[in-house]
């Protein structure tokens, strides 16, 4: 099964988050890693390539717009990596991948365990995902691990993209517009394919996904008992000792 992750150069966090993300993968999982790259340095492309992933190199196919070159270097930097799982499907097309199912991750998630057996006798019409925050509330989907079908997301892709252009603006970049164009198309998986550390502990994950706060932010909190106040509410849901957990999940893949 083929597994896509998307990286625009500008933040060498997410470059070391997908290096771990692709050691885990290739450690617990038999997918096919491909990242889909939108950058130019060599040195991470070479150790991506040696660790055992593809590299595509693709820009997003609205970064060209207007809206999108008049908006800040720090708004670019983050919508010209997370847009591009948007034109999976396309890509797809292009590059004769004719797999009907594949699974898409953001780049700060772990694998614990394959999901292949729990994902191949899913058949989402469109795509599956998880909630966002609270477990419990499906009214909006998190977009940071999507089981696509793609088929049906390529025959709807120029509509789809239709109603991007409109919604460039909202906050929420591409996963609002996900949420908003598939409504009640969206279909659900599994919540331990999309298992965030507030959540707290279980055993039988299957990915982790740094949701929120990122593994050096979970490092502060624990060492100082400080952090971005953004998301201490995030992290006043479960004790110090799960935070401590699941960074340890983390830096057992870090490149030494």
């Amino acid at each position: 099964m083929l597994w896509f992750a998307c990286i625009h150069d500008g933040n060498p966090e997410y470059n070391e988050m997908y290096l771990c993300a692709l050691k885990s993968a290739i450690k617990n999982t038999t997918l096919d890693p491909y990242l889909i790259y939108d950058g130019s340095n060599t040195a991470f492309i070479m150790t991506v390539k040696k660790l055992g992933a593809t590299v595509i190199d693709h820009v997003f196919s609205l970064a060209h717009t207007t809206y999108f070159k008049r908006q800040s270097a720090g708004w670019q930097r983050i919508a010209r990596g997370t847009y591009l799982r948007l034109d999976i499907p396309l890509i797809c097309q292009n590059i004769e991948f004719y797999d009907t199912y594949a699974l898409y991750t953001d780049v700060d998630i772990l694998f614990l365990t394959n999901p292949v057996p729990i994902l191949e006798p899913l058949k989402p019409k469109f795509f599956a995902g998880c909630p966002e925050i609270d477990p419990e509330n499906w009214s909006y989907v998190n977009a940071g691990v999507l089981y696509i079908n793609m088929d049906t997301m390529y025959s709807t892709y120029t509509k789809f993209m239709k109603r991007v252009t409109d919604l460039l603006d909202v906050p929420g970049y591409d996963q609002t517009a996900l949420n908003n164009f598939y409504e009640d198309k969206i279909e659900r998986l599994p919540l331990i394919l999309n298992h965030k550390p507030y959540w707290g502990l279980e055993s039988n994950i299957c990915i982790i996904h740094y949701h929120g706060p990122k593994p050096s932010e979970i490092k502060e909190y624990v060492t100082s008992g400080k952090g971005n106040p953004y998301y201490m509410n995030l992290f006043s849901k479960v004790s110090k000792d799960i935070w401590k957990k699941y960074l340890s999940y983390y830096t057992f893949y870090q490149i030494k």
